[in-house]
């Protein structure tokens, strides 16, 4: 292992240790200890996005990219109807569901658009959702698909298209007696019916999938904290760096999660049609609890917001990456928030800078 790099990971853990770091000291220790990072997992991801700003792949990439590509579709289908037409087709809540989710074949779909929407996209929605409308797990999903499915040029191609084109050269022979012709359009008829219950099956998942569009975080805090303690703890040892030091890196957390969201902001992802969605850090005030009787017109995004990245852009709206549980009130001091009266939430910070501000780590523009 590098002297240097001991010494630099350890002048980031002092720092850490200290309460002395910020954003930068970030930075530093992730870029650095990158490499050294054996598991695949959520720090590994957050280190490879502070040292990559522009994601193409990752954890992340998989899940916002789904999100994309079953929105733009639906979006898509929107835009190329005339509204008279929509009129006359669409009289109940199932004909506005099939048209919305309609537009994509299941004979022949392009490989790369079919794994991110029945791969990456049926991992992203809760099972609970999956058995609920189809009485399928994940696990049967992607049997169903692997078993009905063949790759062809670049395409995933329904069997189903290859059994029916069999039929037809079978029924074209000639020489054929009644009675054999008769047993093979008795076969043709059973295969048929079999055929259409499984591409009636198989059309009625996709659109489940497609149409289950969860913006939920895509990590929480509990997964954070873990990871960060079992990741940051295996690159200590490997440096023969002295234990002491995780029990700051817990104490101190949160302000480690605010340096890592902020360093994210002004980060892209570039999605599968090539476009680009921007992140940002910004504001997130949570639906009022009814049960207790709140209402949101008499919160504040100061009091009561938390912090939370963004995701916007490539003409998608815009949604939440990850909300923290990190309040606004404690990195921003009020007297500068209320300089900006039209703030609210899903609102861009104007303060994206993670900095130390006598002594205490504040948000600063």
């Amino acid at each position: 292992m590098s002297v240097k790099t001991k010494q630099a990971i350890t002048k980031c853990l002092n720092k850490i240790a200290d309460d002395t770091f910020d954003e930068e000291t970030l930075r530093s220790l992730l870029i650095i200890s990158r490499e050294y990072i054996k598991s695949n997992g959520l720090i590994k991801e957050l280190a490879h996005f502070v040292a990559h700003s522009d994601r193409n792949q990752g954890i992340f990439h998989k899940q916002v990219n789904n999100r994309y590509a079953k929105q733009k579709l639906i979006d898509d289908q929107l835009n190329g109807a005339e509204t008279k037409e929509l009129m006359e087709k669409i009289k109940t809540e199932d004909d506005l569901s099939d048209f919305l989710l309609g537009g994509i074949s299941i004979y022949r779909i392009d490989s790369k658009l079919f794994n991110i929407l029945y791969s990456d996209g049926l991992e992203d929605i809760p099972e609970a959702h999956l058995l609920k409308h189809t009485n399928f797990t994940k696990a049967e999903v992607k049997e169903l698909f692997a078993r009905h499915y063949h790759k062809e040029e670049g395409f995933h191609c329904l069997n189903t298209t290859q059994t029916r084109l069999q039929h037809k050269k079978i029924s074209e022979l000639e020489n054929i007696s009644d009675k054999d012709r008769e047993k093979i359009d008795e076969y043709r008829s059973n295969s048929e019916i079999l055929i259409t219950k499984i591409e009636l099956k198989i059309d009625q998942i996709q659109k489940v999938i497609r149409g289950a569009i969860y913006y939920t975080s895509v990590f929480d805090l509990e997964t954070f904290n873990n990871e960060i303690a079992t990741t940051l703890t295996v690159v200590i040892k490997s440096f023969s760096i002295d234990q002491k030091y995780m029990q700051a890196i817990m104490e101190h957390s949160q302000d480690i999660l605010l340096c890592i969201m902020s360093l994210l902001h002004d980060s892209k992802f570039i999605l599968y049609d090539k476009k680009e969605a921007r992140n940002f850090l910004g504001f997130y005030l949570h639906p009022p609890d009814s049960n207790n009787g709140e209402n949101m017109d008499n919160r504040s995004i100061y009091e009561d917001g938390v912090l939370a990245l963004y995701t916007c852009g490539a003409g998608s709206i815009t949604f939440p990456l990850y909300v923290s549980d990190l309040l606004v009130k404690d990195y921003i001091s009020a007297d500068e928030f209320n300089k900006f009266a039209e703030l609210k939430s899903f609102s861009e910070s104007p303060w994206i800078t993670a900095e130390r501000i006598d002594y205490k780590l504040r948000l600063v523009n």
